[in-house]
């Protein structure tokens, strides 16, 4: 093992972490992709063991991962310690593979594959459960927005396929300088013109970006700021909650209200959707549209759907269960509330992995070390569509995007598809406590905006909510654990953007030139050979 490599995949793991602080430059990013490339291109053009690569990038991602997403084990210690070690395992799958088609084809080859290896990786983490978009190098821009206005184009899949190609040509000219003893102009240029270009034209979309100030919605957010560990499920009574809540928007609502939003499961205690009419809690909060007629309300909650017949459930997500005569299955849902009108709901579709997510098919001894996940063996349920919700007066749509959720641009942007004005995101980032973890999330929808190109209402129970507009800036928030309201008038979005329309087409092309580079050299260059 060489133990240079080794210290300088530590030095890149660190950095990279240091890249999604947001009082530090985003930027940071490339350097240490610079040092892992840097390590790839040395160890595929000398004569070392492929282990030793593995081990070397394995490890710097390692590091990465615990400073980077050490606050998960503020709630599940193994599902932290599972989620890091998948990451560096697949990471380091990655560089280790694209270091095979290296040694066996070329250096531009091998340099190829190895972003299209990695943005294949991203579409598995997008897609694939147990897997997590979190990390991915894209990401890193949430609190950066101004370089990154392309995203509309590429959505961040782009951001990652920059850095790459940012760092691989930085460290072929870096190589080749060294090899020659003297300045390859051509590949610094190159370098620079990868790094400088697309920050140039982000910042002339950016400030030539201009919203609709004539057509608007007037949003209030509520962030009742409590504590999801010692209060929510232990202390004040969940009605006591609500009705808190529903004074704080009667507080900051006007008669031009458009949406009052509340954050994820403000209502806690499950209640079937059937029966939401004469429920205790919907009553509760349809008393605002005694003195906000024109409002519409959505709130998270937890809620239930029964069946008559268990294949009549959602069964990709295996929550169903049995009571008595018939089956019924738990959403984390989002309910929009209107006067006069019977209540909508949408239920939330992408899960935290071992937590929310059913995983009760897999074998019996594993299934068993599920609290131990910080899971539950019956999960939630799904749906399959992105439904929004209209404000019947105003005719206002918003996309109700319940938090992890806001991980997945192509996700999100199928709401827009099916017509949303405005993204509308409900969390309750309080079960990480005050670490990176609540900050990275807020930067993600900041990104969701500039891919949509429509303005985010984010309402967290414990903060930060925040007002973001089609730009991807943050023009109000909220404190970190304060009891607060917003108000404020988003532009509502009207455009239909590149990436909304085909989605994370940057994956499906890197896929395909996985399959095809992956059958050209491990079977039908061995074939070849083999004849001759």
């Amino acid at each position: 093992m060489n133990l240079k490599n080794l210290l300088i995949s530590a030095i890149a793991g660190a950095t990279a972490s240091m890249a999604w602080i947001p009082v530090l430059p985003a930027p940071l990013i490339f350097i240490s992709f610079i040092l892992w490339i840097h390590i790839y291109l040395t160890h595929s053009e000398s004569r070392e063991f492929h282990t030793s690569l593995f081990i070397n990038i394995s490890a710097g991602f390692l590091i990465y991962n615990i400073i980077s997403l050490a606050w998960i084990g503020r709630v599940t210690v193994t599902g932290a310690v599972m989620v890091m070690i998948v990451n560096s395992f697949m990471a380091g799958m990655v560089f280790w593979t694209a270091s095979l088609i290296h040694r066996r084809t070329s250096r531009l080859t091998g340099l190829i594959s190895l972003g299209a290896l990695w943005l294949t990786y991203e579409k598995f983490t997008m897609s694939v459960p147990f897997f997590t978009p979190w990390l991915n190098p894209g990401n890193v821009f949430g609190h950066s927005p101004r370089l990154v206005q392309w995203y509309e184009f590429t959505g961040a899949g782009g951001g990652s396929l920059w850095i790459l190609a940012v760092a691989a040509t930085a460290v072929v000219a870096i190589a080749s300088y060294r090899n020659n003893k003297r300045v390859v102009s051509g590949y610094f240029i190159t370098s620079a013109g990868l790094l400088v270009m697309p920050v140039i034209i982000s910042l002339i979309i950016y400030y030539s970006y201009k919203e609709n100030e004539n057509d608007t919605a007037e949003i209030v957010i509520v962030q009742p700021s409590i504590d999801p560990y010692m209060e929510k499920f232990t202390g004040t009574p969940f009605y006591s909650q609500l009705r808190m809540m529903k004074e704080m928007a009667a507080g900051a609502a006007t008669g031009r209200t458009d949406w009052i939003i509340l954050p994820e499961t403000a209502i806690d205690d499950p209640f079937y959707e059937a029966e939401a009419s004469g429920n205790q809690y919907i009553e509760l909060l349809s008393e605002l549209f005694d003195s906000f007629p024109d409002a519409s309300v959505m709130t998270g909650a937890t809620t239930m759907v029964s069946f008559p017949e268990k294949s009549d459930g959602t069964h990709r997500s295996a929550g169903i269960k049995r009571d008595g005569d018939y089956w019924y299955e738990v959403y984390n849902s989002a309910v929009a509330l209107h006067k006069d009108k019977n209540p909508g709901f949408y239920h939330k579709s992408k899960l935290i992995p071992g937590i929310e997510m059913s995983i009760n098919w897999l074998p019996g001894r594993l299934e068993r070390i599920l609290p131990d996940l910080g899971g539950t063996g019956s999960g939630y349920g799904i749906q399959r569509e992105r439904r929004v919700f209209t404000n019947p007066v105003t005719g206002t749509v918003i996309a109700p995007v319940i938090c992890y959720e806001s991980l997945f641009g192509e996700f999100v942007g199928r709401y827009v598809a099916n017509g949303a004005d405005i993204i509308t995101i409900i969390t309750n980032d309080g079960w990480w406590g005050n670490s990176q973890g609540y900050r990275q999330h807020l930067g993600f929808a900041s990104l969701r905006a500039i891919e949509t190109r429509r303005a985010v209402a984010r309402a967290a129970n414990t903060g930060i909510s925040a007002l973001i507009n089609q730009r991807g800036d943050i023009t109000v928030q909220t404190g970190w654990w304060e009891r607060d309201t917003l108000r404020g008038s988003l532009s509502k979005g009207t455009s239909t953007t590149l990436y909304v329309i085909h989605g994370n087409y940057l994956y499906r092309l890197a896929l395909i030139y996985t399959i095809i580079i992956s059958i050209l050299t491990f079977i039908a260059s061995p074939i070849r050979k083999l004849r001759r």
